[in-house]
């Protein structure tokens, strides 16, 4: 329960301050101002008083979050590793086996192209993949060192043309845009970043509580 201005305090412990709910930051420098000099009873004071109070926002205990984290070579063998890490997230978190096959369809398509055609070179890179779980929200992140690429500034291919006339490439892409809610793509320094983001409806996952 928030302390009113209207409590007089003879000083402020340590004890009590870790105890005090203040209105504000300025509110808890002006209440212990007034609690030191009040404390002081108007003796001479032998050194200058300096109060800092520090207000940090934290994280919403309320959202639980459940991640994921996983570091990938560049290999084409690494993808089914990634999905069954996943597989096994999602076995412990309850999510759907609908969500779960387009979450490894995406792997798939979005590693692949990492793996083939991002770097220049043949040495060894690592992807950096992190999935969380918070409330009913899915969030995905995929970084890489490779070359600068938006896999979403791919045009959308034709899907009213017969196969035979269509453009080569560009399907799968089109596929991780229809089975997700958000996609996003950062040049964050060196780094390529997708993000994607899927809401999970009520026959998607249980509660993860």
């Amino acid at each position: 329960m928030t302390q009113q201005r209207s409590v007089r305090y003879s000083f402020l412990s340590e004890r009590q301050l870790a105890v005090v709910k203040f209105q504000s930051v300025e509110d808890a420098v002006e209440l212990t101002v007034e609690a030191v000099n009040e404390f002081e009873s108007g003796a001479d004071q032998f050194e200058d008083s300096t109060v800092m109070a520090l207000q940090i926002h934290g994280e919403d205990d309320s959202e639980t979050r459940y991640t994921l984290r996983l570091q990938v070579r560049n290999r084409i063998a690494e993808i089914d590793r990634v999905n069954a890490s996943f597989n096994e997230f999602a076995d412990h978190q309850r999510i759907s086996e609908t969500i779960r096959q387009k979450v490894n369809m995406l792997f798939d398509e979005l590693l692949n192209n990492i793996i083939s055609y991002a770097f220049e070179d043949d040495a060894d890179h690592e992807i950096e993949i992190r999935v969380e779980l918070v409330q009913r929200r899915l969030s995905i992140t995929i970084a890489d060192d490779g070359t600068p690429f938006d896999p979403f500034a791919i045009p959308k291919p034709d899907t009213s043309l017969p196969l035979e006339e269509r453009g080569i490439g560009g399907l799968g892409i089109h596929l991780v845009r229809k089975v997700m809610d958000e996609v996003g793509y950062e040049r964050l320094g060196a780094r390529n970043v997708v993000t994607l983001a899927k809401r999970l409806d009520e026959s998607s996952s249980d509660s993860t509580g």
